[in-house]
């Protein structure tokens, strides 16, 4: 793997940070899916749907084909959701990134690039609303082809010891249940869950994970 930098993002790498995150949230629409399939709620309607598409049809090939009829049309509208929040809202302060990260001396966004200035992956650090010792890591996505490598690891430490050096008391982050990677190196690094499984957003658990670097400094 070539040498990889992480640096403070520029306007002229927005357009593309946002596309690894943009391409990252796709990137979880399947896991989600397989997620959601788990719920019971969706467990009972199938059960439902299929007594009475055999009672309808009196033909097990049939129910079967109602049943994966079904089950894509579920994953249709999770895709069409996703889409809707990907390409709308969910990444527009991604467009003005120095505005809305790099306007203080207490906040930033970095971008990890290739020797070649291709942006891999991104994160950033904003501080949380209500809490000015707490600092809030958001915007965190590592484009696919270069997971397993060590650049999350790389930014995030990145995102820590900036934390720590503005001496911020801990830093906050929110993930969903479908990130279990992120999951895993959040609390690779000592990351705790709090009062997680009490948000939900769009059918999928919000996680809230806390490190405290009074511990660590």
């Amino acid at each position: 793997m070539s040498p990889i930098s992480i640096i403070p993002c520029c306007h002229e790498l927005n357009k593309e940070a946002k596309a690894v995150l943009e391409n990252g949230a796709y990137d979880n629409i399947l896991p989600g899916f397989k997620v959601l399939t788990r719920r019971w709620k969706v467990i009972a309607i199938v059960t439902i749907y299929t007594f009475i598409a055999y009672y309808i049809t009196q033909c097990i090939l049939h129910t079967i084909l109602l049943i994966v009829a079904f089950y894509v049309a579920l994953f249709a509208g999770l895709y069409f959701v996703a889409h809707r929040l990907i390409k709308g809202p969910l990444f527009a302060d991604i467009n003005e990134a120095q505005l809305n990260y790099q306007s203080s001396d207490r906040t930033n966004f970095w971008v990890a690039v290739t020797e070649y200035r291709q942006v891999i992956g991104t994160v950033g650090i904003t501080v949380k609303e209500n809490s000015d010792n707490v600092a809030y890591l958001r915007r965190m996505a590592v484009d696919k082809n270069y997971r397993r490598l060590g650049v999350a690891k790389q930014l995030l430490r990145v995102a820590i010891d900036f934390s720590k050096a503005k001496k911020y008391n801990a830093i906050d982050l929110i993930t969903t249940e479908v990130q279990v990677p992120a999951q895993k190196l959040y609390e690779s690094f000592g990351f705790k869950v709090v009062g997680g499984f009490s948000r939900k957003f769009k059918c999928f658990v919000l996680m809230t994970y806390t490190l405290s670097l009074d511990i660590i400094r």
